[in-house]
């Protein structure tokens, strides 16, 4: 990234992905076959945002049918419990999802923070705040 002659990185993501800098927020992440690069200008960002979800009626339904499996008692069903049970559960496991989203307008910059964690994300968006502060 080439910085403005009045511009200094802040913070940067532990793989490099995602850089805080006294004027921007970018995010450059490259996979097989895909890049993305995203850079929203502090001036103009309007939004920080930290967002969890999952399908917790899968963990349910996944004990549920394990439940049920041994309730019946016979082989075949017990196996079949396990079997959908297990992977009820495993795609309740793929369902969680940790989002950190910067937006400007119809532009937006979005993260999944399951490495990074809670805390670091939100001194992430704390810095990326006072750095807007320190701007305006």
């Amino acid at each position: 990234m080439k910085l403005f002659p009045d511009e200094t990185i802040l913070l940067e993501s532990d793989t490099g992905e995602l850089t805080l800098t006294t004027h921007r927020v970018r995010l450059q992440a490259s996979q097989i076959g895909r890049h993305r690069l995203t850079s929203i200008l502090l001036s103009e960002l309007q939004a920080c945002e930290i967002r969890y979800s999952s399908s917790p009626t899968m963990l349910i339904w996944g004990g549920l049918t394990i439940l049920f499996g041994f309730l019946i008692g016979d082989s075949l069903p017990v196996t079949i419990g396990l079997v959908l049970g297990l992977l009820m559960i495993g795609a309740y496991l793929y369902s969680r999802r940790q989002i950190m989203q910067l937006t400007a307008g119809q532009v937006a910059i979005t993260v999944r923070i399951e490495g990074m964690g809670l805390k670091n994300a939100t001194r992430f968006i704390d810095a990326v705040e006072a750095a807007k502060n320190n701007l305006v």
